[in-house]
């Protein structure tokens, strides 16, 4: 078997096809939020929170709505009272008051969280790199499994008895369907909050409007006979007037 060397081709060939191959790997482990390698380490504070077992390495750090940075680790303290959650900052929003407040907020319903900053008054003094927020400063955070558990034992079933219905509503429905309902709600969100706010300036009318609504129905439900006999008249009296077409 003759053996002879590569050509200059076949090697430049193949470390292209390396590093395009390397190229893709790098850039799914940033699309899917891994950290940059040998990248130095940015702005780094520490934030203690009562209960964090939804909030997971990557997740994102807001300030005001907008992405400032990601969780880079977390740990429990001693004693397991809490659980220490290292934030990295990106340059422009680095260093933050000591007086900044945090909180755990959801980002979907299946529980997914991320870390919400609240500026402070920024006159007192900034927190210094790898320093931590004063326990104070951390705001207590409802998880939808507590929201559930301050429901009564009627009102829980209740819950579970209309999530049951509303799935064998959606079944065979698709995602189709469910996607367009989402992308209708918007619309359906501006609408409904216009709507709202002409009834939030005519509050009195609107009140008055429920109470005279409810005595109506009120008298309705007293004269329940008389009601009925009235729908039966009136269907009497339409089809003699419909047998009498013509004349």
């Amino acid at each position: 078997m003759i053996k002879q060397a590569p050509s200059l081709g076949r090697i430049i060939a193949m470390v292209a096809f390396s590093l395009s191959c390397f190229g893709i790997l790098m850039f799914l482990w940033l699309s899917f939020g891994g950290p940059i390698p040998l990248k130095p380490e940015g702005y780094r504070v520490r934030v203690a929170f009562p209960e964090a077992t939804t909030l997971a390495v990557e997740a994102d750090v807001r300030l005001a709505g907008v992405n400032v940075g990601k969780v880079k680790r977390k740990e429990l303290e001693r004693g397991a009272a809490r659980t220490l959650v290292e934030l990295e900052l990106k340059e422009p929003y680095g260093p933050i008051p000591r007086d900044t407040r945090a909180i755990l907020r959801q980002k979907t319903l299946l529980g997914e969280t991320y870390v919400e900053l609240s500026p402070g008054r920024g006159r007192g003094p900034m927190l210094e790199d790898g320093g931590r927020l004063p326990d104070a400063q951390i705001e207590p955070t409802v998880e939808l499994d507590e929201i559930f558990s301050a429901f009564d034992p009627p009102t829980r079933q209740a819950f579970r008895d209309w999530v049951a219905e509303l799935s064998k509503a959606a079944a065979g429905r698709g995602a189709e369907d469910l996607n367009d309902s989402f992308g209708n709600l918007q619309g359906f969100a501006a609408d409904g909050a216009e709507l709202l706010g002409l009834l939030d300036e005519q509050e009195l009318a609107v009140r008055r409007f429920v109470r005279n609504t409810g005595r109506v129905f009120g008298a309705i439900n007293e004269r329940d006979g008389a009601l009925r006999e009235l729908i039966v008249h009136s269907n009497d009296t339409f089809e003699a007037l419909a047998s009498r077409d013509d004349a």
